[in-house]
């Protein structure tokens, strides 16, 4: 199971960051609405999970692997419907899109406010560790019944797809880095009531602010480096993000939820708020120093990669 699952997040892993540069790709050039995009993720997470859930407990496990073909012909048929305007590579004639040197995409760590949004977006989604890697145990000790605890992963979901349906007028009246301090706030309230162990119907209140915990900071995150980093970075830019917010900083909050929840089962929520906390600090920083330009300058002037402004900004 674990060598399975080093060969499946090796591939997975490089594939979510091209997936977001592409729908990056989509909000530059054709003023795409992310959230409304996104949100078809979420959904498809929902019904998958249930109709997967109903397949296995009425069919038994061998209908594991017949599913996991289904959802591999379904990624390769959902690839050939890609919209090629969103990938086709332009006129050689367009420097902004020559190759771009290693050195070039590593200029992104030395500048300060990049560093400081990464740090921001992976406190808070890091935040989220203990509710990944023990929330169904901390409910089932709290004598919550399956159904319950299935509904309250669900509702999760659900206030987070109506959160993608209406986070167009959200950005546009926020901005990214306000709401990703709003995010990273909710987070706070979030964990720190988690840890109280919560009767249901409260748990099932505080479970709305997924919308927000991750939701939201999803959403500001992705706006960040649309409209933060030029267009000649964009792909380095993503990637740099999924490995810091998905990668290092979930992968060591992870481990660190294990002896956590050990010592102190649910109170180990309260490490969360702790962490989220801190996000709130990075987040309140970035909204005093970023004033909605580029974060460091591009190739090439290119006014496809002055962001929301449509101008290039000093690099930070």
């Amino acid at each position: 199971m674990l060598a399975a699952t080093i060969l499946l997040a090796i591939c997975w892993t490089t594939i979510m960051p091209l997936i977001e540069t592409v729908a990056v790709a989509g909000i530059r050039k054709h003023g795409l609405d992310y959230g409304r995009v996104r949100l078809w993720g979420s959904a498809s997470f929902i019904l998958a999970s249930f109709g997967a859930g109903f397949i296995i407990q009425r069919w038994g496990a061998a209908t594991i692997l017949p599913l996991l073909l289904a959802a591999t012909v379904l990624m390769i048929i959902g690839t050939m419907l890609l919209p090629r305007s969103l990938t086709a590579k332009v006129r050689p004639t367009d420097g902004v899109h020559r190759h771009l040197k290693l050195s070039e995409a590593m200029a992104l760590f030395r500048a300060p406010l990049f560093l400081l949004f990464l740090l921001a977006t992976s406190a808070v989604q890091a935040s989220h560790a203990v509710y990944y890697a023990f929330g169904t145990i901390a409910w089932q000790r709290q004598g919550f019944s399956s159904e319950a605890i299935g509904a309250l992963w669900a509702f999760g979901v659900i206030v987070e797809i109506a959160l993608f349906a209406f986070s167009g007028k959200l950005i546009a009246k926020l901005g990214a880095a306000r709401l990703l301090a709003i995010a990273a706030s909710a987070a706070t309230i979030r964990w720190g009531l988690m840890a109280f162990e919560p009767p249901l119907l409260l748990t099932a209140l505080v479970q709305s602010l997924h919308a927000f915990s991750f939701g939201a900071a999803h959403l500001a995150a992705i706006h960040f480096l649309t409209h933060a980093v030029p267009e000649d970075r964009a792909a380095p830019a993503q990637g740099i993000y999924a490995a810091a917010v998905a990668g290092l900083a979930m992968g060591l909050a992870t481990i660190a939820s294990g002896p956590l929840y050990r010592l102190f089962g649910p109170e180990a929520y309260a490490g969360m708020a702790v962490l989220a906390f801190i996000s709130v600090l990075c987040a309140g920083l970035l909204v005093r120093r970023w004033h909605g330009g580029l974060v460091i300058e591009g190739l090439e002037p290119h006014p496809q990669s002055a962001g929301a402004g449509g101008k290039t900004s000093p690099a930070s």
